[in-house]
């Protein structure tokens, strides 16, 4: 039931959420055109290029280096380094540093075509800019962050109106001295609606309090943790999941943008998959711990609503209570403070079992990564360097 009552909760809030977000933005309350690509983001790829082509100046001199020691390998000078070095071992030597020229050189062409296609979005940006008259955006009545925060809130209160007596049957379930089945539970909770002081509703303001609270204060969490995890933005985060779903889809994303002259090779995608893999876990828990944190500080507000949706199930629970400032005041009356945080130690034990989940899904999907996608691509190095070679310079795009 647990289970059950959570993945509706998800579907209908997604649903409610894509179909307000649609009613928005035809009616204009919201703009739909994307944010442009930023200064920070252009200067850092233009540092990764320094820094890629000092790493590639290092790797061929140490190359020139081992090969010099491979040719020298019979003369009698050199015979105390044959004592040091065998020769499979500085062919080894000679195949790694191939192999990791090879990604550099990769990783530079990428980075040469990211900043292209951030030239490009950036022209027509400023276009735009200059001829507003022939641009069709139109400006948007409220921020991008409000639309969003208000649409949460909506879409949340309407979905747990819809699923709020699957949240009272769970808990009858859970109230009942003796094994019950779900249909049992939902008889049971309809008799005492029918025939006793029970609504199917009860503590459903106390809930909705609840779930505002909980999105408030996980924009907060979310953001300290996202600065604390290094998580880039929410465009990005899009892009590492569609990156993942294409491990189990037809879709190709490592093929858009309007330039498809660029492919990418094997090592790049498996490079591109792990760290798309590493962001979205690190997302995940960020959005863990932000959740249980709101859940620990708005526990009183939770045991307060079970109250309300459990009496009545049995003569253990009976119908006292007609709203929830009666709750809190038994509550002071007969134990205090401590009575709010009745079973918070289970609270604080819930954690341990998520982060565990989280650390095997990290462990066996990395293995699974690792062992199963291939990087057979380190055969045409020579061909890599010349095209790359062909290509437009590094000064025209590391420029002040």
């Amino acid at each position: 039931m647990y289970y059950v009552s959570g993945f509706s909760r998800l579907l209908v809030r997604h649903f409610l959420w894509s179909q307000l977000s649609e009613v928005m933005i035809r009616i204009g309350f919201v703009g739909v055109s994307p944010k442009p690509s930023t200064v920070q983001n252009v200067l850092s790829d233009q540092l990764r290029l320094l820094q890629i082509r000092y790493e590639i100046e290092n790797i061929i001199a140490e190359r020139e280096k081992v090969l010099k020691l491979f040719a020298n390998l019979g003369d009698n000078e050199t015979e105390e380094d044959d004592l040091e070095a065998s020769p499979e071992e500085i062919q080894v030597l000679l195949d790694k540093l191939g192999s990791d020229l090879c990604k550099l050189n990769e990783e530079k062409a990428f980075i040469k075509e990211r900043i292209r296609k951030k030239r490009q979005t950036s022209k027509k940006a400023e276009e735009k800019t200059k001829n507003p008259e022939h641009s069709e955006d139109h400006s948007p009545v409220v921020s991008d962050n409000i639309a969003e925060w208000g649409l949460g809130i909506i879409s949340t209160l309407l979905t747990e109106t819809i699923l709020y007596p699957m949240f009272m049957t769970e808990t009858w379930m859970l109230v009942q001295q003796r094994d019950c089945s779900w249909w049992s539970a939902a008889s049971g909770l309809l008799e005492s609606i029918r025939y006793q002081n029970k609504h199917l509703y009860d503590g459903f303001f106390v809930h909705c309090i609840q779930s505002v609270a909980h999105m408030s204060l996980m924009y907060p969490f979310m953001r300290s943790f996202r600065r604390f995890f290094s998580i880039p933005e929410e465009e990005e985060l899009q892009k590492s999941m569609r990156t993942l779903l294409s491990l189990v889809s037809n879709e190709d994303p490592f093929e858009q943008g309007e330039d498809e002259e660029f492919e990418w090779s094997a090592a790049a995608r498996k490079r591109e998959i792990v760290t798309s893999f590493r962001t979205v876990m690190r997302n995940t828990v960020a959005y863990t711990l932000s959740n249980w944190l709101c859940h620990c500080l708005l526990y009183p507000l939770s045991t307060c609503r079970t109250i309300m949706a459990m009496q009545g199930s049995s003569y253990l629970a009976p119908s006292r209570f007609t709203s929830v400032f009666s709750v809190m005041k038994y509550l002071n009356r007969t134990s205090g403070i401590s009575g709010y945080y009745r079973g918070f130690s289970l609270q604080l034990l819930t954690i341990v079992p998520e982060l565990l989940l989280l650390l095997s899904i990290y462990t066996g999907v990395s293995i699974w990564i690792e062992y199963s996608l291939s990087e057979e691509d380190f055969d045409d190095e020579e061909e890599n360097e010349e095209e790359i070679g062909e290509e437009i310079g590094d000064d025209e795009f590391i420029s002040t």
